[in-house]
């Protein structure tokens, strides 16, 4: 597969880790006041869920032959690494701190988006096949 189209399956866990890093780098950062106590968990949930699924399509995307029992340990035990230094590096930013609770969020976040791997496996299977036929 060519690198045009690897980028396509990397750029969604790069983003998504500079958007959590510019976010988590803010004093005050610009969230939704939905009017209950917990609140900010919510958006870490909702974050992680997404930056599980960036993380699908970068494993399917770049590896080829990755089992799935393999993907879904990476996944969580990257998810969860990533969401640990992100709770340390808001602690040294003035205004916010590292919270427990938080980082069990973004873990389920994490955990949730596993419930859309297989199907996304299959898409991103599809992707591949039409990518590198397309190619030739």
């Amino acid at each position: 597969m060519k690198m045009k189209h690897k980028i396509i399956f990397i750029l969604p866990a790069v983003i998504g880790t500079l958007l959590i890093f510019i976010f988590s780098n803010q004093s005050k950062p610009p969230f939704i006041d939905l009017g209950f106590k917990w609140n900010d968990k919510l958006f870490h949930l909702l974050a992680y869920f997404a930056y599980g699924l960036s993380l699908i399509f970068f494993l399917f995307g770049n590896f080829e032959n990755i089992r799935i029992k393999n993907a879904i340990i990476y996944i969580l035990i990257f998810g969860a690494i990533f969401g640990l230094s992100d709770e340390i590096h808001q602690s040294m930013i003035p205004g916010r701190d590292a919270e427990v609770f938080d980082w069990v969020a973004d873990c389920l976040g994490i955990t949730f988006s596993l419930a859309l791997l297989s199907p996304l496996y299959k898409f991103i299977s599809k992707l591949k096949f039409n990518f590198i036929h397309s190619s030739n």
